[in-house]
């Protein structure tokens, strides 16, 4: 199956397999769905500013998160409850493999 059938973005998705055919790798998620996995990602940063710029992103949800009374303890919703996704784990470790 296409990556991009699994987007709620068919052109981000499509993008995402244009760059892995030729021969890169991504990741699409949400920000909070890479909450708890950020150190894996920062690992695979391709150079420390790559890695400092993702370190500053997700800084910057939590702090917009926080203004609006949320937080990633929100995750998962009770629709991914409902449909399988009973943990946090689950959801973050699936959300933040890379696709090649």
């Amino acid at each position: 199956m296409a990556f991009s059938g699994l987007s709620a973005n068919p052109l981000v998705g499509a993008v995402i397999d244009r760059l892995v055919a030729l021969g890169g790798s991504g990741i699409l998620s949400e920000f909070p769905e890479l909450c708890g996995v950020e150190h894996e990602l920062i690992a695979r940063c391709s150079d420390d500013a790559v890695a400092e710029r993702f370190s500053e992103l997700m800084a910057a949800y939590q702090r917009h998160a926080a203004l609006v009374g949320a937080d990633f303890s929100m995750n998962p919703s009770p629709g991914n409850i409902r449909d399988g996704l009973i943990t946090d784990a689950m959801k973050i470790r699936g959300s933040s493999q890379e696709r090649r």
